[in-house]
């Protein structure tokens, strides 16, 4: 079976097939970065609902992690080892 995976790789990054080892994206990362940023930015926007939702969650969340974490010992190994 080694072998057959080997036969393929050296098929795969051969000169006949140089796409197989570089791979070349329309556009680069920061214009993704930018599209996709504003297609989340707009969803917010439109279901604002969902933006409730997260805020809120991120207020419990944050909430939880705060009363755990909360007055901890002075010795902060010791204090959260006995969390």
């Amino acid at each position: 079976m080694e072998s057959e995976v080997d036969s393929i790789m050296s098929i795969a990054t051969s000169a006949e097939y140089p796409a197989a080892t570089s791979i070349k994206y329309a556009t680069g990362f920061f214009k993704q970065l930018e599209i996709v940023s504003k297609r989340a930015l707009r969803n917010l926007i439109r279901n604002p609902m969902v933006l409730y939702f997260n805020l809120l969650a991120s207020v419990v969340l944050g909430l939880t992690a705060g009363v755990v974490y909360f007055d901890i010992s002075s010795s902060y190994v010791y204090g959260i080892q006995n969390r």
